[in-house]
Protein backbone atom coordinates (compact mmCIF):
# COMPACT_ATOMS: atom_id res chain seq x y z
CA UNK A 1 0.00 0.00 0.00
CA UNK A 2 1.62 3.59 -1.35
CA UNK A 3 1.56 6.61 1.14
CA UNK A 4 0.38 8.65 -1.44
CA UNK A 5 -3.09 6.34 -1.96
CA UNK A 6 -3.27 5.90 1.80
CA UNK A 7 -3.59 9.26 2.27
CA UNK A 8 -5.10 10.96 -0.52
CA UNK A 9 -9.09 11.26 0.78
CA UNK A 10 -7.53 12.75 3.73
CA UNK A 11 -5.38 15.28 1.84
CA UNK A 12 -7.64 16.29 -0.62
CA UNK A 13 -10.05 16.79 2.88
CA UNK A 14 -7.58 19.13 3.98
CA UNK A 15 -7.57 21.30 1.40
CA UNK A 16 -11.12 22.60 2.61
CA UNK A 17 -11.93 25.46 5.14
CA UNK A 18 -10.44 25.91 8.29
CA UNK A 19 -8.20 22.86 7.14
CA UNK A 20 -6.32 24.71 4.62
CA UNK A 21 -5.43 27.47 6.33
CA UNK A 22 -4.26 24.59 8.99
CA UNK A 23 -1.80 23.13 6.87
CA UNK A 24 -0.55 26.00 5.01
CA UNK A 25 0.15 27.85 8.54
CA UNK A 26 2.13 24.28 9.81
CA UNK A 27 3.86 24.23 6.69
CA UNK A 28 5.06 27.57 6.90
CA UNK A 29 6.34 27.18 10.50
CA UNK A 30 8.83 24.23 8.30
CA UNK A 31 9.78 26.05 5.63
CA UNK A 32 8.83 30.01 5.58
CA UNK A 33 12.29 30.99 7.17
CA UNK A 34 14.37 29.46 4.94
CA UNK A 35 12.08 30.61 1.53
CA UNK A 36 12.49 34.25 2.99
CA UNK A 37 16.48 33.82 3.12
CA UNK A 38 16.34 32.53 -0.37
CA UNK A 39 14.17 34.92 -1.65
CA UNK A 40 11.04 32.68 -2.61
CA UNK A 41 7.54 33.81 -1.86
CA UNK A 42 5.95 30.52 -3.16
CA UNK A 43 6.33 26.95 -1.73
CA UNK A 44 6.35 25.64 -5.81
CA UNK A 45 9.42 28.54 -5.97
CA UNK A 46 11.23 26.43 -3.22
CA UNK A 47 10.40 23.04 -4.85
CA UNK A 48 11.75 23.68 -8.24
CA UNK A 49 14.92 25.16 -6.71
CA UNK A 50 15.73 22.18 -4.24
CA UNK A 51 14.15 19.71 -6.61
CA UNK A 52 10.66 18.32 -6.83
CA UNK A 53 11.31 15.05 -4.94
CA UNK A 54 12.56 16.87 -1.93
CA UNK A 55 9.73 19.28 -2.35
CA UNK A 56 7.15 16.54 -2.02
CA UNK A 57 9.13 15.49 1.11
CA UNK A 58 9.17 18.36 2.82
CA UNK A 59 5.17 18.95 1.78
CA UNK A 60 4.77 15.28 3.50
CA UNK A 61 6.91 16.41 6.68
CA UNK A 62 4.56 19.37 7.18
CA UNK A 63 1.53 17.35 6.30
CA UNK A 64 2.03 14.49 8.59
CA UNK A 65 2.72 17.29 11.55
CA UNK A 66 -0.28 18.87 10.78
CA UNK A 67 -1.94 15.84 10.87
CA UNK A 68 -0.68 14.55 14.17
CA UNK A 69 -1.68 17.97 16.24
CA UNK A 70 -5.01 19.06 17.73
CA UNK A 71 -6.45 22.19 16.64
CA UNK A 72 -9.00 23.89 18.98
CA UNK A 73 -9.66 27.68 17.96
CA UNK A 74 -12.79 28.24 19.20
CA UNK A 75 -14.60 29.37 16.66
CA UNK A 76 -17.74 27.62 16.21
CA UNK A 77 -18.05 27.70 12.40
CA UNK A 78 -14.57 25.27 12.51
CA UNK A 79 -14.48 21.69 13.06
CA UNK A 80 -12.17 21.59 16.01
CA UNK A 81 -9.54 18.69 17.52
CA UNK A 82 -7.45 16.25 15.39
CA UNK A 83 -8.42 16.20 11.51
CA UNK A 84 -7.92 12.15 11.38
CA UNK A 85 -10.68 11.95 14.13
CA UNK A 86 -12.74 14.24 12.31
CA UNK A 87 -12.05 12.87 8.70
CA UNK A 88 -12.91 9.29 10.11
CA UNK A 89 -15.76 10.05 11.60
CA UNK A 90 -17.03 12.07 8.39
CA UNK A 91 -15.85 10.18 5.60
CA UNK A 92 -14.47 7.15 7.05
CA UNK A 93 -17.25 4.88 5.18
CA UNK A 94 -15.18 5.07 2.18
CA UNK A 95 -11.93 3.61 3.19
CA UNK A 96 -10.65 0.10 4.17
CA UNK A 97 -10.17 -0.86 7.63
CA UNK A 98 -6.21 -1.15 6.67
CA UNK A 99 -6.16 2.87 5.52
CA UNK A 100 -7.56 3.52 8.83
CA UNK A 101 -5.78 1.85 10.52
CA UNK A 102 -2.53 3.91 8.89
CA UNK A 103 -4.14 7.28 8.99
CA UNK A 104 -4.47 6.59 12.94
CA UNK A 105 -1.06 5.11 13.25
CA UNK A 106 0.25 8.25 11.46
CA UNK A 107 -1.74 10.74 13.73
CA UNK A 108 -0.53 9.46 16.65
CA UNK A 109 3.15 9.56 15.25
CA UNK A 110 6.32 11.90 16.04
CA UNK A 111 9.02 12.74 13.94
CA UNK A 112 12.59 11.37 15.24
CA UNK A 113 16.28 10.85 13.83
CA UNK A 114 16.61 7.24 12.41
CA UNK A 115 19.91 5.35 12.11
CA UNK A 116 19.91 2.85 9.28
CA UNK A 117 21.42 -0.32 10.86
CA UNK A 118 20.35 -2.74 7.93
CA UNK A 119 19.39 -2.85 4.73
CA UNK A 120 17.47 -5.39 2.28
CA UNK A 121 17.35 -3.62 -1.21
CA UNK A 122 13.63 -3.83 -2.56
CA UNK A 123 12.07 -5.10 0.67
CA UNK A 124 13.19 -3.82 4.31
CA UNK A 125 15.60 -1.29 6.23
CA UNK A 126 16.08 -1.98 9.80
CA UNK A 127 16.51 1.26 11.74
CA UNK A 128 17.28 2.28 15.28
CA UNK A 129 15.26 5.75 16.96
CA UNK A 130 18.33 7.71 18.07
CA UNK A 131 16.48 10.32 20.29
CA UNK A 132 13.01 8.87 21.90
CA UNK A 133 13.22 6.50 24.51
CA UNK A 134 12.96 3.46 22.77
CA UNK A 135 15.86 2.60 21.35
CA UNK A 136 15.04 -0.81 20.41
CA UNK A 137 15.74 -1.65 16.51
CA UNK A 138 12.79 -1.67 14.10
CA UNK A 139 12.29 -3.47 10.97
CA UNK A 140 10.62 -1.49 8.56
CA UNK A 141 9.10 -2.40 5.32
CA UNK A 142 9.96 0.02 2.26
CA UNK A 143 10.33 -0.91 -1.34
CA UNK A 144 11.74 2.56 -2.58
CA UNK A 145 13.78 3.70 0.68
CA UNK A 146 15.21 0.34 0.63
CA UNK A 147 16.90 1.28 -2.67
CA UNK A 148 18.52 4.26 -1.76
CA UNK A 149 20.13 4.05 1.88
CA UNK A 150 22.85 2.37 3.11
CA UNK A 151 24.12 1.42 6.76
CA UNK A 152 24.85 4.43 8.89
CA UNK A 153 22.61 7.09 6.71
CA UNK A 154 20.65 9.08 9.40
CA UNK A 155 17.31 9.33 8.43
CA UNK A 156 14.74 12.22 9.86
CA UNK A 157 11.14 10.71 9.71
CA UNK A 158 8.11 8.74 11.34
CA UNK A 159 7.55 5.10 11.66
CA UNK A 160 4.02 4.51 11.09
CA UNK A 161 2.27 0.97 11.57
CA UNK A 162 0.86 -0.45 8.16
CA UNK A 163 -1.68 -3.82 8.75
CA UNK A 164 1.02 -5.65 10.84
CA UNK A 165 4.14 -3.93 9.26
CA UNK A 166 5.81 -0.49 9.64
CA UNK A 167 6.47 1.78 7.60
CA UNK A 168 8.20 5.36 6.85
CA UNK A 169 5.97 8.15 6.44
CA UNK A 170 5.64 10.00 3.25
CA UNK A 171 7.93 13.19 4.86
CA UNK A 172 11.58 11.29 5.12
CA UNK A 173 14.80 13.10 5.14
CA UNK A 174 18.40 12.47 4.52
CA UNK A 175 20.19 14.09 7.02
CA UNK A 176 24.23 14.89 6.55
CA UNK A 177 26.29 14.53 9.50
CA UNK A 178 26.44 18.28 9.67
CA UNK A 179 22.45 18.63 9.87
CA UNK A 180 22.92 15.71 12.42
CA UNK A 181 24.94 17.97 14.61
CA UNK A 182 22.71 20.81 14.17
CA UNK A 183 20.12 18.74 15.26
CA UNK A 184 21.25 17.62 18.57
CA UNK A 185 22.80 20.73 19.44
CA UNK A 186 19.60 22.42 19.20
CA UNK A 187 17.77 19.83 20.79
CA UNK A 188 19.81 19.50 23.64
CA UNK A 189 20.20 23.34 24.14
CA UNK A 190 16.24 22.88 24.14
CA UNK A 191 15.59 20.33 26.22
CA UNK A 192 18.81 19.26 27.83
CA UNK A 193 20.33 15.37 27.22
CA UNK A 194 19.06 12.38 27.27
CA UNK A 195 15.85 10.26 25.12
CA UNK A 196 12.86 12.83 24.29
CA UNK A 197 9.70 12.49 25.04
CA UNK A 198 6.84 11.93 22.63
CA UNK A 199 5.25 14.94 22.91
CA UNK A 200 8.32 16.90 22.78
CA UNK A 201 9.29 15.42 19.53
CA UNK A 202 6.06 16.24 18.47
CA UNK A 203 6.41 19.51 18.93
CA UNK A 204 10.15 19.73 17.26
CA UNK A 205 8.83 18.57 13.74
CA UNK A 206 9.54 21.83 11.95
CA UNK A 207 12.88 22.01 13.39
CA UNK A 208 13.67 18.49 11.46
CA UNK A 209 12.63 20.78 8.46
CA UNK A 210 14.26 23.78 8.71
CA UNK A 211 17.59 22.52 9.76
CA UNK A 212 17.57 20.32 6.79
CA UNK A 213 15.93 22.29 4.28
CA UNK A 214 18.57 25.51 5.44
CA UNK A 215 21.38 23.58 4.62
CA UNK A 216 19.97 21.96 0.92
CA UNK A 217 19.09 25.25 -0.30
CA UNK A 218 22.45 26.57 0.88
CA UNK A 219 23.76 23.90 -0.79
CA UNK A 220 21.77 24.06 -4.15
CA UNK A 221 22.34 28.25 -4.06
CA UNK A 222 26.46 27.67 -3.63
CA UNK A 223 26.31 24.95 -6.77
CA UNK A 224 23.91 27.36 -9.00
CA UNK A 225 26.39 30.59 -8.07
CA UNK A 226 29.30 28.52 -9.17
CA UNK A 227 27.43 27.25 -12.40
CA UNK A 228 26.70 30.81 -12.97
CA UNK A 229 30.53 31.98 -12.55
CA UNK A 230 31.41 28.77 -14.96
CA UNK A 231 29.11 29.99 -17.52
CA UNK A 232 30.34 34.35 -17.29
CA UNK A 233 33.99 32.94 -17.30
CA UNK A 234 33.41 30.51 -20.10
CA UNK A 235 31.20 33.42 -22.29
CA UNK A 236 34.35 36.04 -21.68
CA UNK A 237 36.85 33.19 -23.18
CA UNK A 238 34.60 32.97 -25.82
CA UNK A 239 33.77 36.42 -26.60
CA UNK A 240 37.95 37.16 -27.01
CA UNK A 241 38.50 35.14 -29.71
CA UNK A 242 41.85 34.08 -30.34
CA UNK A 243 44.98 36.20 -29.95
CA UNK A 244 46.37 37.96 -33.13
CA UNK A 245 50.24 37.64 -34.43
Amino acid sequence: MSVGTSIGGLVRYAQGGEWRLRTDAVRDEHVKEVMEAHGFEKFEDLSRFIGPNWGMALFGAAFEDMVSRTFEDGNPEHEQGNIVEVYLRRRGWKEKMLVKGYLTSLAESVPTLLEVLEVEPGRTVLVKDTLGADAGPVLVHEKTASTMVSPGDMLAGRLVASGKKTVFGGGLLLYLPEAVTRLRSELEARHGAGPLDRETLRAAAPLFSSIWLALHADEMARERDAEAEEDTDSDAEGSAGPAGD
